[in-house]
């Protein structure tokens, strides 16, 4: 997984569609645990072009509300109740037929697609 982002847009999350899949398992046996934090660290080598920056990985917490940041130490954070944990976890299951999905949160929300972030990084 790689999660490419820019200043003033939204982060994107792509990886191929196993990755995707196992990142959902993960997502959802966080959900139904009694773990409060989850981490889930994402490749950082290479160039982010034509984006600014790759994001370490995502930090999710449960909590009551969604929300969806930027952290000062370049991490996504997610914090979001169980059900929208859930939510997420189905979102990086379903296909995508080449197009993407979003996972709509302030303050910003999260591109969801799938391919190889190697390949697809280089221009393949």
């Amino acid at each position: 997984m790689r999660i490419y982002h820019s200043p003033g847009g939204d982060p994107m999350l792509i990886d191929a569609a196993r990755g995707l899949q196992a990142l959902a398992r993960q997502i959802e046996m966080f959900a139904a645990s009694s773990s409060v934090f989850a981490t889930f660290a994402a490749e950082t080598a290479d160039s982010p072009a034509p984006y600014a920056e790759l994001l370490l990985g995502l930090r999710v917490q449960k909590g009551s509300r969604q929300q969806l940041t930027v952290s000062d130490d370049r991490w996504l954070e997610l914090s979001a109740s169980p059900a929208h944990l859930q939510s997420l976890a189905t979102l990086l299951r379903e296909p995508a037929d080449g197009d993407h999905r979003h996972l709509y949160s302030k303050p910003v929300s999260l591109i969801i697609e799938e391919g190889d972030p190697w390949t697809e990084a280089l221009g393949s």
